[in-house]
């Protein structure tokens, strides 16, 4: 009875064909923080090491659109030597792209290279970015460092990129959830709320914990993309002030919110009922990266974002590391009236989505240049 109870919960807003009674039991049989986080645990991880390269290779290649893609198979596979040395691909690779050719035929795909050996992810990555911009690409180039770094899991491509007109700012503390709704390229500020913990009890069953993730969803305003920040800074211990959830019920709500977030068809625009693919739509960002850029982490302590709140609100004095963003009057007011508390959670929601749309999505000048000279003083 618990399980169908659990199901008609879930597909009441979710993909229906996408949730079945052996997930549903999975729910009941084991701690939903252990069954979401197997499911989702790929997407919380920033490893730069793995013993598939294939794998690897099929999460970076999301950098290149299908354009890029098509572009780098021309090349591999009707090209001459003389262009891959133009491009400062090394003799030996050159040979070895031409024998595999010869043996198995043209390229399908770009992870073919990956079977030839001696050539690794970064090899294949250094080549394909040769072969787009039609000239050699330094490894050493460090003024481009955080253009090429991962910040977000899993990697934003390009089509999302360009199609991208709204993104949510998700903040979970130990205390509460806040979420800003920014559009975009130009950012404006159309939706900025929080939900307290402060009447959760201290423990709370696995069921009370999805219940409180289903009415959270219900506030949280749709978008084309939600961002978390990576666990590590946002979920932090019970021991900070005003703190009522535990670390581990911090983890399982995120985890909860992944899953919900990217299976709601209010949430999702990706979803088609005609598929059970579902499109995944939360990333998660670079944990410390929005309080490097405001400077808000001071030693081993993340200090108060009030101050840079106030500066985003006045125009005449916008000296911070970002592009500028419109927040409307009744929206400030509604921000001046909040209690300390709820102000502090929301400003970390609101900076998690302008740094997730300054550094990661449109790579904005000041704001690399910024976190670029942050990097040279350390």
């Amino acid at each position: 009875m618990l399980g169908q109870c659990l199901k008609k919960r879930l597909t009441d807003k979710m993909l229906c064909s996408s949730v079945s009674l052996k997930d549903v039991i999975c729910f009941h049989k084991y701690p939903l923080y252990d069954y979401f986080f197997r499911r989702t645990r790929s997407y919380c991880q920033f490893s730069t090491t793995t013993t598939n390269k294939n794998v690897q290779f099929k999460n970076t290649s999301l950098e290149f659109s299908k354009e890029e893609q098509a572009k780098i198979l021309q090349v591999l596979n009707n090209e001459s030597e003389d262009s891959f040395k133009r491009l400062n691909i090394p003799p030996m690779q050159i040979n070895k792209l031409k024998v595999w050719k010869t043996k198995k035929g043209p390229y399908n795909s770009i992870s073919d290279v990956l079977d030839i050996e001696g050539i690794d992810v970064k090899n294949l990555i250094k080549i394909c970015q040769s072969i787009i911009l039609d000239k050699p690409v330094s490894s050493n180039r460090k003024s481009n460092f955080l253009r090429q770094r991962q910040l977000t899991s899993p990697i934003l491509t390009n089509d999302i990129v360009e199609s991208l007109t709204s993104a949510v700012g998700l903040h979970l503390g130990p205390a509460g959830i806040s979420w800003a709704h920014v559009t975009c390229p130009v950012k404006k500020l159309n939706h900025w709320g929080s939900n307290q913990f402060s009447d959760i009890p201290v423990k709370v069953s696995s069921w009370e914990n999805f219940d409180l993730a289903m009415k959270v969803l219900d506030e949280i305003p749709p978008a084309d993309l939600y961002v978390f920040e990576s666990p590590g800074l946002g979920l932090q211990p019970q021991s900070q002030l005003g703190a009522v959830t535990t670390y581990i019920q911090q983890i399982e709500l995120t985890s909860m919110l992944f899953a919900l977030l990217n299976t709601s068809k209010k949430h999702n625009k990706r979803i088609h009922n005609k598929t059970e693919q579902i499109e995944n739509v939360v990333y998660y960002m670079k944990s410390k990266l929005a309080a490097r850029l405001f400077k808000t982490w001071v030693g081993t302590e993340q200090v108060s974002t009030l101050t840079t709140i106030q500066q985003l609100f006045s125009y005449n004095d916008f000296d911070l590391p970002c592009s500028a963003i419109d927040i409307d009057q009744n929206t400030i007011n509604m921000f001046q009236n909040q209690p300390s508390f709820n102000k502090e959670i929301m400003g970390q929601s609101l900076l998690l989505a302008i740094t997730f749309l300054d550094l990661c999505v449109y790579k904005n000048e000041k704001s690399l240049k910024a976190m670029s000279s942050q990097k040279r003083n350390k």
